[in-house]
């Protein structure tokens, strides 16, 4: 079931917003690739793409958050790494055949 964008979900930071739809987007992507049964050298391109999104995003968005003394940095750093760490477990199970 695709994610559906709304409102709710805006954290008030216009580029940050434009990045989390971005990475929603990706995400749903790649969930209809799945339930197409997408040919695997394209899924894994379009997962590629997620986890190059998705570094980029966390990095922007931590960079934001040092600058504005955002005070849950340190807890969002460390769901930005197991996040990382998940995502980065699911792309080497697909390479490797798993």
């Amino acid at each position: 079931m695709p994610i559906i964008w709304r409102d709710d979900m805006n954290v008030g930071v216009e580029i940050i917003d434009h990045q989390h739809k971005y990475l929603v987007c990706l995400i749903n992507i790649i969930e209809a690739g799945v339930n197409c049964h997408l040919e695997k050298s394209l899924f894994v391109e379009q997962l590629s793409q997620l986890e190059a999104y998705t570094h980029f995003h966390f990095d922007q968005e931590e960079k934001f958050q040092v600058q504005n003394k955002f005070p849950h940095y340190e807890s969002n750093k460390n769901e930005h790494k197991q996040l990382i760490q998940k995502l980065g477990e699911i792309f080497g199970d697909l390479n490797s055949g798993g």
